[in-house]
């Protein structure tokens, strides 16, 4: 399968993310970190498409989840307005 990087955004390293995903939103993601990229995860995109779908939806959640409970952006990310 495809592997791609997901650069974020977020006030957080990429190891906690990756074990929050895992451990709590059943999404298995590469800390950039291990590969000498922070800020950064590892994707795979080669699954049965309702499958990945049901990925992105469950990374979406912990992502909406975390900017609720106060992470916000890091300083040197540019977002839209």
């Amino acid at each position: 399968g495809l592997l791609a990087l997901l650069h974020y955004g977020l006030e957080i390293q990429s190891l906690p993310l990756a074990n929050r995903l895992a451990e709590e939103y059943s999404v298995m993601l590469a800390p950039g970190s291990a590969f000498g990229y922070e800020h950064y995860l590892r994707i795979g995109i080669g699954q049965h498409p309702e499958v990945f779908a049901g990925g992105l939806e469950r990374f979406a959640a912990c992502i909406a989840d975390l900017r609720a409970s106060g992470i916000g952006l890091r300083s040197d990310w540019v977002s839209e307005s």
